[in-house]
């Protein structure tokens, strides 16, 4: 198994209760690409505001 980061982009609100589009990492482990992002869909299932974006080998806290 590979160590995987996955950036996330999603909806979220400001403290006033504006919408804005946030960016996190969604961090797993998988044999492969494919099956990293296979295991990122479903971990999101349900969401419609979430884009999967870049992936890169490792567990990093943020996209260099």
């Amino acid at each position: 198994m590979k160590k995987w980061t996955i950036q996330v982009t999603y909806d979220a609100n400001n403290e006033d209760g504006k919408k804005f589009r946030a960016r996190t990492v969604f961090q797993t482990e998988a044999e492969n690409i494919g099956q990293a992002y296979k295991t990122a869909d479903e971990a999101f299932k349900g969401r419609d505001d979430v884009k999967l974006g870049a992936i890169i080998s490792g567990h990093h806290m943020m996209m260099p």
